[in-house]
């Protein structure tokens, strides 16, 4: 509504211009002028008027009929057959003038034909320059559109590379458990239909409540806690209050994960840190983990790290700061984000 408004608003100046640029032109009271001022002032008018209906024909029909089409030929012979309509009319208005023996005329733009056609050729460039600058906001509006449109595409793709990922991860847990016949197998079954609920259901949006990703997190360092021996030390802390902020969903976890996927050990004593910092709209993450050294690496290392990259540059684009650190025993990765 509001851009039909002024869309309407700047038509109305235009023509406004358009009709009341001969006030601008006549000539002061004191000069002398051998046409009649009555007729000089009409003339103008009808002139501005005619450029005015030039400027609108050439925008909304020739160039989208003729110009836009490389119908060139075909265009200029539009904008020829217009301008010579354009200075006949007032010497057609000046025959029925006669006919109906009114006392002024227009002046004839046949005889005088460089004001009218300077007019007119302004209009007609007034019109192409618009259309054109008009052509190139759409065209960037377009663009925008469509790279948003593959932006939200692309983010879909990645959150759902992420959760084949995680549950492969996660089942190969449980089935340690299992092969042990331990007790912790039922509840993190449970734990895991849990979190299964919240990828599928609560985390389709673009973007999550931080307290339930926050609940998440926490969900699956405690499942991951029940298969580990006392060699391996966790630690997950929560400072500060994630009340009303939002953030996109599973971005983090694929940090979390690789802690447990990478920095624990059946016989190496380990150390495991998560920390998450929130003040204001900060949310600040810290993870340190022991390097397990292994004999084979995993071929799939790093999926998750990449894909939490990209994420982070269209989610996050310049509100982020992504730092991972490979020490020689430690893993560190640290994260700020202005949700």
């Amino acid at each position: 509504m509001k851009t039909r408004i002024s869309v309407i608003l700047t038509h109305f100046l235009f023509l406004a211009g358009f009709v009341s640029f001969p006030v601008f032109t006549i000539p002061p009271p004191g000069e002398r002028i051998n046409l009649n001022a009555g007729e000089f002032s009409q003339s103008l008018v009808l002139t501005n008027v005619l450029a005015a209906a030039g400027y609108y024909l050439n925008y909304y029909y020739f160039i989208p009929a003729f110009n836009l089409k490389r119908k060139y030929v075909h265009y200029t012979i539009a904008l020829l057959l217009t301008a010579f309509i354009y200075l006949l009319i007032p010497a057609a208005c000046n025959i029925i003038l006669n006919r109906l023996a009114q006392g002024f005329h227009f002046i004839d733009s046949l005889v005088m034909p460089v004001g009218p056609l300077l007019m007119l050729t302004l209009s007609f460039m007034l019109s192409y320059i618009l259309h054109k600058h008009n052509e190139w906001k759409q065209s960037q509006r377009d663009k925008m559109e469509i790279e948003m449109q593959k932006n939200a595409a692309e983010m879909i793709l990645l959150k759902n590379q992420i959760n084949p990922h995680f549950f492969f991860n996660t089942l190969n847990g449980i089935y340690a458990l299992a092969i042990r016949q331990s007790d912790n197998t039922a509840p993190s079954i449970l734990q895991l239909s849990q979190m299964m609920r919240y990828v599928l259901y609560e985390s389709e949006g673009e973007k999550v409540l931080l307290e339930k990703e926050i609940a998440y997190m926490r969900g699956y360092v405690k499942m991951q806690q029940m298969r580990l021996g006392s060699n391996n030390s966790v630690h997950f802390e929560i400072n500060g209050a994630a009340t009303g902020l939002t953030i996109v969903p599973l971005l983090m976890i694929p940090f979390i994960e690789n802690n447990f996927k990478y920095g624990i050990s059946g016989n190496q004593e380990t150390r495991m840190s998560i920390t998450i910092d929130l003040s204001g709209q900060i949310l600040r993450f810290r993870s340190e983990n022991t390097i397990v050294h292994r004999d084979q690496e995993d071929n799939h290392k790093g999926i998750g790290i990449s894909n939490v990259r990209r994420r982070l540059d269209l989610a996050y684009h310049d509100r982020h700061d992504l730092s991972i650190s490979e020490l020689p025993d430690e893993f560190v990765v640290q994260l700020e984000i202005k949700l």
